[in-house]
């Protein structure tokens, strides 16, 4: 028991300190590189992308904490349709 307390706290430690900010960069390259897909097209009726979230314990808690984090930095940055 001593041994799992002792655990979570360092996996949560690491789910803060190491996979928010690795994935939040990945994040913004798919979005970036989706804008410049969509300005290398005349295409004016692309559909919206649409991204899910799904995460297990820790993978749950890195999901929940990147979501604000995604939400300020990706939405203000173009107007969504």
């Amino acid at each position: 028991m001593l041994l799992r307390i002792i655990v979570y706290f360092r996996d949560n430690y690491r789910a803060s300190n190491y996979g928010i900010p690795d994935l939040i960069p990945v994040i913004r390259a798919i979005d970036a590189e989706i804008v410049r897909q969509r300005g290398k097209s005349s295409r004016m009726d692309w559909p919206r992308v649409q991204l899910s979230f799904i995460g297990h314990s820790m993978g749950g808690f890195v999901c929940h904490q990147c979501h604000p984090y995604l939400v300020r930095r990706l939405l203000p940055c173009r107007s969504m349709p």
